[in-house]
């Protein structure tokens, strides 16, 4: 059976003690209800969009109890899988990788003209007055000095730029990075 969340309106700013959201539930690839929750704690609702598709959400209620519990790692916590629980999972799954793409965005905006370096939580940069093709141009030396004071201020951050030459990294660094591909 094929689950999914479709037509996402994600509030960010309502999101209190759960994610504040409505989305269009499809089974098997037919719309047959709605999925909402306030983001003030509370659990997860669904319903069917008409009366004719309550057997489709019931057998979703089926099929996901029938599915092995759920295990989140991050809490340690192990909880039967339902409906709803299935819903907030695809939710969470949207959600990161919207997160993904903001944050390939961002990178790739600021790589122009910054060093960026990320550890996954966090993001920090070295900004130049020019491209960094500008500097690495005019001044290679003074710029892999730079790019390895950066790396040994931050030692658990990678180097996300793909716009600095590999030449200009150390072979352990080279190494480094190639393993982060």
């Amino acid at each position: 059976m094929k689950i999914e969340l479709k037509n996402i309106k994600f509030v960010h700013e309502m999101s209190e003690e759960t994610n504040c959201f409505h989305a269009n539930l499809y089974v098997n690839g037919v719309f047959v209800g709605y999925a909402e929750n306030s983001g003030k704690g509370g659990n997860t609702d669904y319903s069917a969009i008409a009366p004719i598709h309550n057997e489709a959400i019931r057998q979703c209620e089926k099929y996901c109890a029938s599915q092995p519990e759920k295990y989140y790692e991050l809490y340690d916590l192990r909880i039967p899988c339902t409906l709803e629980s299935t819903i907030d999972d695809l939710l969470e799954d949207y959600l990161d990788k919207q997160n993904a793409k903001s944050v390939k965005k961002t990178i790739e905006k600021k790589q122009i003209n910054s060093i960026v370096m990320s550890d996954d939580l966090s993001i920090v940069t070295l900004k130049f007055n020019k491209k960094i093709e500008d500097c690495v141009r005019e001044d290679e030396v003074a710029f892999k000095s730079q790019l390895s004071k950066m790396i040994l201020k931050y030692p658990e951050h990678k180097v996300m730029n793909t716009n600095i030459p590999k030449s200009l990294y150390t072979k352990k660094q080279q190494k480094q990075k190639q393993q982060q591909i």
